[in-house]
């Protein structure tokens, strides 16, 4: 038997279901082999896979450019993207199989630069719905985003929400998803296997609220950056049960293995990349039900009293989705993706000109 500490989490609490964050095939496998059902990616991971997998791609990619000779850089990097997906996805398949639809997923992330077009988005989503039976698209969670959700899970999507720091974002891409599953029931279309997600991003709400009280001189006591991404998401994890949404919470985005601990027993999905995953197998952090237990509420009220971004991502409704495109989390979370996904188009433009004096 394995006793790695993420398989006894599978086995005790059967409705907490692991996925692994990575695009590289070996940490798949890994996670496999540990008590992962499914598999995100993202702007980040299509980068760390052609840095990590280079020199077994790049000839690869360099056929697709000959072979698409009007391609822009931009469409030989998806391209290739779907071409790896489509392949890495099928080890997933008796997952997704067994389960009615519900696990061995396996998410793509819509193109990082078109956060503002919802039909830019929409119309992506459902490129990456068609790659293979398991697909899972990842929406952003800012205005246009919302939008393509809805789009989406009505045209049979399972969409991922992600980029979301907020309860205001996630009760409106739970809401959006919901109503794209009742207008596609009133045509009579099937729902039952689609897995609508909302992806909870921890540890960069910490980051961001620490980097503001610095930036602003506030004092805090330093726990409350190791637990203001946890009450944000517990409260969601919440408004999720209370509602009874169709749209399950994920969390993502590790910083700690609160992260991770917190969160055993919820029914939930918890995708953990594969060096926090190789940490808690190797840690001595007891496996035990974290889902009810209450984040302090001095935490929750210094948050709110002293940081106000942090009360935006707390307090349901102090957003609407015409102010997630600014707020600061997301923003900064765009920056990021966005410098990365162009780390990869420049690795492929290399590919596709080589320069001729190196």
């Amino acid at each position: 038997m394995d006793n790695a500490k993420l398989s006894e989490t599978a086995r005790a609490f059967p409705m907490t279901d692991i996925w692994m964050d990575s695009f590289v095939l070996e940490e798949q496998r890994y996670g496999m082999a540990h008590g992962c059902v499914g598999i995100t990616t993202s702007p980040t991971h299509m980068d760390n896979l052609l840095h990590q997998e280079y020199d077994a791609q790049k000839g690869r990619i360099a056929q697709i450019a000959a072979e698409h000779p009007q391609a822009s850089v931009e469409e030989v990097l998806w391209l290739w993207t779907y071409e790896v997906a489509r392949a890495r996805a099928k080890a997933w398949l008796p997952y997704f199989e067994k389960s009615g639809g519900h696990q061995g997923r396996f998410s793509i992330q819509v193109n990082v630069h078109n956060y503002r077009s919802g039909p830019a988005m929409l119309a992506q989503a459902l490129e990456i719905h068609a790659i293979a039976p398991n697909m899972q698209v990842k929406i952003p969670s800012t205005q246009a985003g919302i939008w393509a959700m809805e789009e989406a899970s009505a045209a049979g999507v399972s969409v991922m929400a992600t980029l979301c720091y907020s309860v205001s974002q996630a009760e409106a891409a739970a809401e959006a998803v919901e109503r794209g599953l009742a207008r596609r029931a009133a045509q009579g279309l099937p729902t039952e296997d689609m897995n609508p997600v909302c992806a909870v991003l921890l540890d960069m709400q910490d980051q961001f609220q620490q980097g503001y009280c610095q930036k602003h001189d506030i004092v805090v006591d330093p726990d409350c950056f190791c637990y203001g991404g946890v009450a944000v998401a517990k409260k969601v994890y919440a408004l999720y049960q209370q509602k009874q949404y169709r749209t399950r919470m994920l969390v993502a985005y590790y910083g700690s293995h609160l992260h991770w601990s917190e969160f055993i027993g919820g029914d939930l999905i918890m995708t953990i990349p594969y060096r926090w995953q190789l940490r808690f197998n190797a840690s001595d952090v007891p496996v035990a039900a974290g889902i009810d237990r209450p984040v302090a509420p001095r935490i929750v009220e210094q948050l709110c009293t002293r940081v106000p971004p942090y009360r935006l991502a707390y307090e349901q409704g102090a957003m609407q989705p015409a102010d997630f495109d600014s707020f600061g989390p997301v923003v900064r979370t765009l920056l990021r993706f966005g410098s990365q996904y162009e780390d990869a188009l420049c690795l492929v433009r290399g590919i596709m000109l080589p320069d001729p004096l190196a």
